[in-house]
């Protein structure tokens, strides 16, 4: 019974931890992250000058690097980083997350809507198509080198991702698509996929299905599911706004 208590006890510390690191559910990280940076970049924006808030984001995600995908420099580094890092990765588990990598990107975002120099930039497309190409060849030398740990972080995905917005920013096209609509049925179905392929491997694990074996079946039952499952909750949410 002791033993049993301390399963449960230790189990549910974990499922804390991992639910205030990761989210809970590994692809949904990015709630806990933004949540930690909007509310440092609230902080720092209020004490410090743009541009030194800036500099502070740009060296939390060169440190993330090291934790990324840049991970196998850290052999070339001093013994005290690598020790560093991997104190940091016991606790947090990745550096992919609100600190080095969500700051950043939201500072970025920040930078977007007060109409900066990044915004305003010409011919953004050009930019964009530049920096996917230097990403991809990045993400070349770096799978051809053995340095990465993951590719989750990279130097271009930081440029390209500000270019693709302010391409989106300035582009001026009418559409009858109704983008909240849709915006909101990517969220959900991103939310949700996860928990119909749990679903599929509980089958996998009670039944024996070799047809469920196939990924590419796996991926078209998860997406439909998934895509339903968005669809149901977008037409609630209609008959909400009717009643």
């Amino acid at each position: 019974m002791a033993g049993l208590h301390t399963l449960n006890k230790a189990t549910l510390l974990h499922y804390f931890h991992y639910a205030i690191v990761q989210g809970s559910f590994l692809h949904l990280w990015y709630y806990p992250a933004v949540i930690i940076s909007l509310a440092c970049l609230c902080y720092l924006l209020k004490h410090l000058s743009l541009r030194t808030v800036g500099m502070i984001c740009a060296g939390l995600y060169l440190f993330g690097l090291l934790g990324d995908g840049y991970y196998g420099l850290l052999r070339f580094l001093p013994s005290w980083c690598s020790k560093l890092m991997g104190v940091y990765l016991a606790v947090f588990l990745t550096t992919r997350n609100g600190l080095f990598f969500g700051i950043p990107f939201v500072f970025v975002g920040i930078c977007l809507s007060k109409a900066m120099a990044l915004k305003s930039i010409k011919s953004p497309l050009r930019w964009f198509l530049a920096t996917l190409v230097c990403g991809g060849i990045e993400i070349y030398f770096l799978r051809h080198f053995g340095i990465a740990a993951d590719y989750n972080m990279t130097v271009f995905i930081v440029p390209a991702t500000a270019f693709l917005f302010s391409t989106l920013l300035n582009s001026h096209f009418k559409t009858r698509i109704d983008t909240v609509s849709l915006r909101l049925s990517s969220m959900r179905l991103y939310q949700s996929h996860l928990f119909f392929y749990g679903i599929i491997l509980a089958l996998l694990t009670l039944f024996e299905l070799p047809i469920l074996e196939n990924r590419a079946i796996q991926f078209f039952i998860v997406w439909a599911a998934s895509q339903t499952f968005a669809t149901f909750l977008l037409r609630k949410r209609s008959i909400k706004k009717l009643d």
